[in-house]
């Protein structure tokens, strides 16, 4: 039997986009698709590695990149480095506005530092409280304090007032803070590498790991938490997380419309909708029942590896940042893709369940399969229609099959 994988109705018709051409601070960016790209040959954004995004509710918008901290407000830049200004170290990997205005910055090796608009101070593992140099998140709670989350533990300043959290003294496998949620006064969420979620709620500590609970990665890169009062954790390997009451939910390529397995953070929008970063799949969108991604293989992202996300209240725009490749904006209203496959009318994997051999439409550009876990167990480039999958152990796996722009996906049992 032959299955047409790319025939008319698999595909929508996709209008040309019409290229914007704006004038920011002497120079040209172009918006196309809904999509603004900033990088460091199209505006003063010092590089285009990104780390970090923020944006006060004027519009006023922060990135933390490997070169210094940059703000672009109103059209025009403004660069702060170690050779122009108090910032002590150019690798920024965290960035907080607080509610004065105040802008906070956790760098890899110059610990944190507070900007006023006029005036820099410096805390650091030698000044101050603060458990280590290296600052990989930050946040602030109801009074005011500021949390940084390093790779030596948690610490908060409250005034002149230190309080450090030892992680692996309160039992945690990990003193590695990738990512942290703080609600009220006295309620953290933290997320760590390798060892496990961490709430601390006044002096109860609770910690979450795969050992010890349904959390399904001991390494967590991003937290949030919705008006329902349900988690949404980032993980790197095992999807996007929910979590209430005790119970965890991971959405992952196996169970779900989530194109990928490895996330880099999460942000909700206006109406709560989850816009999650990732590795190898751009920006992921998710409003149950919907699932939808934006890459530079379907959309005007510039890169598959989006490292930040952060929301501006008052347009509602998405803006990020990428591993190589610079920042940007995307408009939810106006941002187009390529869609996938229609699975309906297209791609098939054949027997289903499999013993030795699958088949499917030749000329594919790439053919992978995934096992539960997220891992590659097979890929090739060079196809003909049938693969012999007798190797492989039985089980559930996902099939993902590429053409050109155009991706597939469809589940696999192999029983024997």
């Amino acid at each position: 039997m032959k299955i047409q994988l790319f025939g008319s109705k698999s595909l929508r018709n996709i209008a040309a986009s019409v290229a914007i051409f704006l004038f920011v601070g002497g120079e040209m960016v172009t918006a196309q698709s809904g999509v603004t790209v900033y990088d460091s040959g199209n505006s003063s954004l010092p590089d285009n590695s990104v780390w970090a995004v923020a944006v006060e509710p004027s519009g006023k918008v922060w990135f933390g990149t490997d070169w210094g901290l940059a703000s672009l407000d109103a059209g025009n830049w403004q660069v702060y480095q170690t050779t122009n200004s108090g910032l002590p170290n150019d690798a920024v990997r965290s960035i907080l506005v607080d509610d004065s205005g105040i802008v906070w910055v956790g760098t890899f090796m110059g610990g944190l530092s507070k900007f006023d608009g006029t005036n820099w101070t410096v805390y650091n593992s030698g000044n101050s409280g603060l458990p280590a140099d290296h600052v990989r998140c930050l946040g602030k709670d109801a009074d005011g304090a500021i949390y940084a989350g390093t790779d030596g533990g948690l610490a908060k300043l409250e005034g002149a007032f230190w309080t450090v959290w030892n992680l692996p003294t309160l039992g945690i496998g990990s003193n590695n803070v990738t990512c942290l949620y703080v609600e009220g006064r006295d309620s953290i969420w933290l997320g760590t590498i390798n060892g496990g979620m961490v709430h601390i709620e006044d002096t109860v500590v609770t910690s979450f790991s795969y050992q010890n609970s349904g959390l399904v990665d001991n390494t967590q890169v991003g937290i949030v938490k919705d008006s329902g009062d349900d988690l949404w954790i980032a993980t790197p390997s095992n999807g996007l997380v929910y979590y209430q009451n005790l119970v965890f939910l991971a959405y992952s390529m196996i169970n779900s419309g989530n194109p990928t397995m490895s996330h880099s953070c999460v942000i909700l929008d206006g109406n709560e909708a989850k816009w999650v970063g990732s590795l190898d799949k751009g920006v992921v969108y998710y409003d149950a029942p919907t699932w939808r991604h934006y890459d530079e293989t379907n959309s005007a992202i510039p890169q598959n590896y989006v490292r930040c996300l952060a929301l501006d209240p008052t347009t509602g725009f998405i803006w990020g940042g990428t591993e190589q490749r610079g920042a940007f904006v995307l408009d939810p209203n106006t941002i187009t893709a390529v869609e996938e496959i229609d699975l309906a009318n297209g791609f098939e994997v054949y027997p289903n369940p499999a013993s030795d051999w699958i088949h499917f439409p030749a000329g594919l550009d790439r053919l992978s399969i995934v096992d539960l876990s997220g891992k590659v167990v097979f890929m090739a480039t060079d196809l003909g229609d049938a693969l012999d999958v007798s190797q492989l152990p039985s089980g559930a796996y996902l099939v993902l099959a590429q053409k050109g722009q155009q991706e597939a996906k469809t589940r696999l049992m192999i029983a024997r």
